[in-house]
């Protein structure tokens, strides 16, 4: 193109100015810049990888959601909220910033050319989910510690109202964090070492500093400091858990002076380990961007290091509903439930376009041979009271609703 970096708006400006070879009032042929072409080896590996993880964090990020909803051991369980929040920043990552991190490898920078608002946005949404992310795991750590430990206190400092308020918080503070993005301190960018839009890391090493402590380091410290509580005091009360088994009871002064039984479960444990494997896989995902971020305050180092740490941080998103279904039992029913009641709600949906009646007295006459078809029918006809169900019920729509009012 025949246009010079004066032309351009101050955010492509800046990273022409960090471009190797360039020189004031050149043509802006690094806004050409073929990643493709350039790269392909690297890029089929990041798109494949991208892809593939953007669809399955989708598809695991609402099964865990829908989970925790409609299974009433997870729903009760009010942590799961932190939980719940995690699942949406991974998917704020997965439906958008990882297909328009996509948009910039196949279409380079100039596609943001004309698009400075949208990079802006993108690079607030990123540095904002990500921040959340860490967050939750945080607030996930402090809840699991309390809930354990502390039990006395556990359901004053976390009820229902307040832990969707602490979770509105963490927003909020990741949301205060990526302000100064936009007022001055740092800033948003193409990045063309990540091709995509995010925080300019290099435009303002205290800000960056700044961002990493309160972002990665101080989390960081808090769920380290969180499981090594919770090591301790499971440690010193082995010998009680050896002796009332499952059940563990170890005698503890409450708040108002009294001595009280303390009473937690192996599946608590078992619970606050696999969300301990959580954290540790998402800093080993994001461990080398987060090197790459502290210690490469020259913009130095190669390309192929950042787009492998935003390849693999942004991979992290997919990764928390494969851990919680192998480590935790109780989220693979929850999978299981939630996969059954969408079906059901399918089937009762197409149920109302049946208007062939033959066929209809037919499968119900086949059922009712049944042993339990008088009370199925019976329950049936009391929780039908949807207006699409009522034009036709067939067994199975019955089951579906029993199972659904049983869990």
């Amino acid at each position: 193109m025949g246009s010079t970096d004066e032309e351009l708006h101050p955010m492509f400006q800046d990273m022409l100015r960090r471009t190797d070879g360039w020189r004031p009032g050149e043509n802006v042929s690094s806004l050409d810049y073929d990643f493709m072409t350039r790269h392909p080896a690297m890029s089929v590996v990041f798109l494949a990888l991208t892809t593939l993880a953007a669809f399955v964090g989708n598809i695991g990020n609402f099964l865990v959601i829908g989970a925790i909803l409609s299974y009433r051991p997870l729903l009760r369980n009010k942590g799961n909220m932190f939980v719940i929040n995690l699942a949406v920043a991974d998917i704020c990552i997965t439906t958008i910033v990882s297909p328009m991190n996509m948009v910039g490898v196949t279409r380079g920078p100039r596609f943001f050319l004309d698009k400075v608002v949208l990079c802006h946005l993108l690079g607030s949404i990123c540095t904002v989910s990500c921040l959340v992310s860490m967050l939750s795991i945080a607030a996930v750590a402090v809840n699991r510690l309390i809930q354990i430990c502390k039990p006395f206190v556990y359901h004053r400092i976390y009820t229902h109202k307040k832990t969707l308020i602490y979770c509105l918080a963490l927003w909020g503070w990741a949301i205060l964090l990526d302000v100064p993005n936009w007022v001055g301190w740092g800033g948003h960018t193409f990045a063309l070492k990540e091709m995509g839009c995010t925080f300019d890391r290099v435009a303002n090493y205290g800000y960056t500093m700044f961002l990493a402590h309160m972002s990665i380091f101080i989390p960081m410290a808090v769920v380290l400091g969180c499981y090594i509580a919770i090591i301790v005091f499971v440690r010193r009360s082995r010998n009680e858990i050896r002796k009332f088994g499952e059940d563990s009871s170890i005698r503890r002064t409450s708040a108002d002076g009294s001595v009280r039984k303390v009473s937690f479960k192996k599946d608590d444990l078992q619970f606050a380990f696999i969300l301990f494997v959580s954290f540790l896989v998402f800093v080993l995902c994001w461990s080398l961007y987060m090197v790459a971020l502290i210690f490469d305050f020259k913009d130095r180092w190669p390309k192929e290091i950042y787009v492998a740490g935003t390849m693999l941080g942004h991979t992290n998103s997919c990764l928390n509903p494969i851990i919680y279904a192998l480590g935790y039992a109780r989220f693979r029913k929850g999978y299981t439930i939630f996969i059954r009641k969408l079906f059901c709600l399918k089937t009762q949906r197409n149920s109302a376009y049946l208007k062939d009646s033959k066929y209809s007295l037919r499968y119900t006459s086949k059922f009712s041979k049944s042993p339990s078809s008088a009370l199925l029918k019976t329950k049936a006809l009391q929780l039908n009271d949807s207006p699409i169900s009522s034009s036709v019920t067939t067994p199975l729509t019955a089951r579906c609703r029993l199972e659904n009012r049983m869990q």
